[in-house]
């Protein structure tokens, strides 16, 4: 007997078979049990939605996604938003959903918003040995296995960031299952990333010469009087070692971005002063630790070690050029950690985009002064897609829910049918 007649005679009897079976007896109360198990956590809910440590084995690990909800009152078809933060910068999930009557007002009631706490961030831990599998595009399936669990054909995304990138992965590669999306502050997940880090690298320096400005045109700046000299008094002070307690170059070049990415420059000049007169209490606080290798799992999922090794090298030549302000940023040490860590499958710089992804409902947002997502990518990504694309005359990362009129712009236009 040939393979394909036999074929079809195990199909005819498996058909026989399940015809004269007895049909499946459902189980008990499964079609009252929600896909997601919302509990109380103070003015919010909370869950955990289990996705794959690895995509590429649906079967393997999972990870839980702590997902947190504020629920629309006095709506009866209410809009839902799945809000996505920042990594590194601003709030998280949680404090997104708890705060926003607060920070986006009244209007931000009439929706259901849902916050998805990025995998590997602290709500949602991954397991021991996969710290390193938090690419973009990970995030991007995350967001669209969060859809589905909450039942949802279509849903909205507000997104920052880092966060705002894995949207436009999910925006471009599955572009059905979004219906409105505002991003503030995405890089552009289709082309180079190393042509993107020499944006940045511009946009950073350019941040620098504004917050001087800024210092030089307002009296509450403590240099206030001659940046230029207190700035070269504190850098031979910092030259010949009379800056206290351990400051480096490196403590003022996080400090800066620290201040900058916050819209705070006042805070940078008010250290640097007490630093030269002694006391480096607050440039210290302000730039932090030195970044380790968790700081650099999510960087170095989103390019090639080659890539990587470029890229840091780039970052340290601008480091080690001479300037007659400071430099800013540690992207030299972060992304110096890839060469140590698995390489990623899962890069970013050749995202084809699906053709539905093209002039759709998404509005890009950033600020023009932005020194940590050049604005360039934005800009440039926004054109290439047909998307709607404004700038914000700011001087700082992130603005949805700082900015009360980008903000409003944002949740109308998440709120268009």
């Amino acid at each position: 007997m040939s393979r394909r007649v036999l074929s079809a005679v195990c199909i005819a009897a498996a058909v026989v078979l399940a015809a004269c079976s007895p049909a499946a007896e459902p189980v008990p109360g499964a079609d009252s049990l929600p896909e997601v198990q919302w509990l109380p956590c103070g003015a919010i809910e909370c869950a955990q939605v289990d996705v794959p440590v690895d995509y590429a084995m649906p079967n393997g690990p999972i990870v839980a996604l702590s997902v947190f909800r504020r629920v629309a009152t006095g709506v009866e078809k209410p809009k839902t938003v799945v809000v996505l933060p920042d990594r590194r910068y601003g709030a998280s999930a949680r404090q997104i959903v708890e705060r926003a009557p607060l920070t986006m007002g009244s209007e931000v009631r009439n929706i259901t918003m849902v916050g998805v706490a990025l995998r590997g961030s602290v709500d949602s831990p991954m397991p021991a040995g996969s710290e390193h599998l938090v690419s973009s595009l990970a995030v991007a399936d995350d967001i669209d296995t969060v859809r589905r669990d909450l039942s949802l054909k279509k849903v909205s995304v507000l997104a920052w960031g880092s966060g705002a990138t894995a949207a436009t992965v999910l925006k471009m590669l599955n572009p059905d299952v979004v219906s409105t999306m505002v991003l503030d502050s995405p890089s552009d997940p289709g082309v180079s990333q190393t042509m993107l880090a020499a944006k940045q690298i511009e946009s950073s320096e350019a941040a620098v010469v504004e917050a001087m400005k800024w210092c030089a045109s307002h009296i509450s700046c403590p240099m206030n009087a001659n940046v230029a000299k207190e700035l070269n008094k504190f850098k031979t002070n910092l030259r010949v070692g009379r800056i206290a307690e351990g400051a480096d170059y490196g403590t003022i070049a996080r400090a800066g971005t620290a201040a900058l990415a916050a819209g705070r420059p006042q805070d940078l000049f008010v250290a640097i002063t007490e630093a030269s007169d002694g006391d480096s209490q607050k440039l210290l606080g302000l730039g932090g630790a030195l970044p380790t290798v968790a700081s650099a799992y999510a960087p170095c999922a989103d390019v090639s070690k080659k890539a990587a090794a470029r890229i840091a090298q780039m970052y340290a030549a601008n480091m080690n050029a001479k300037t007659r302000l400071i430099h800013i940023g540690a992207e030299a040490i972060v992304y110096e950690f890839c060469k140590d860590l698995p390489e990623s499958s899962l890069t970013l710089g050749k995202i084809d985009a699906d053709t539905n992804a093209f002039n759709a409902d998404v509005l890009v947002l950033i600020a023009r002064g932005d020194q940590v997502a050049p604005p360039y990518a934005a800009r440039t990504m926004a054109k290439r897609m047909g998307w709607k694309y404004e700038s914000v005359y700011a001087n700082r990362h992130l603005v949805v829910g700082i900015d009360r009129a980008v903000t409003a712009r944002a949740l109308q236009f998440l709120m268009k049918s």
